[in-house]
């Protein structure tokens, strides 16, 4: 091995690892808001492309991502009667963006 080929092994052995130490953040994530919800279900679905390369974490944030398109709503935002039956808009934004 010529020394740009141990340097670009190098480099890439410590840009795996810290993408793998990112993913493990975000998967273990697990915020209250929904507005956090939705950023983390976003930074979730930019993980598939991550994912092809290294599966370790996929199980844990599909599951997380499929209990988001379940998520049942705060009720922060009902004022009337009418609105108890109607989902907020935050919790629908973060259903569309679970949904993949």
């Amino acid at each position: 091995r010529t020394p740009t080929d141990q340097k670009r092994v190098e480099i890439r052995s410590t840009v795996r690892a810290s993408l793998s130490a990112v993913a493990s953040m975000i998967v273990s994530w697990n915020p209250a808001d929904t507005y956090l919800r939705i950023r983390r279900s976003d930074l979730l679905s930019s993980l598939k492309h991550y994912w092809k390369y290294d599966s370790s974490t996929l199980a844990s944030g599909v599951d997380a991502l499929l209990v988001y398109l379940s998520v049942d709503d705060d009720r922060k935002t009902a004022t009337g009667p009418d609105d108890l039956r109607k989902l907020s808009d935050e919790t629908v934004a973060l259903r569309k963006r679970s949904g993949v």
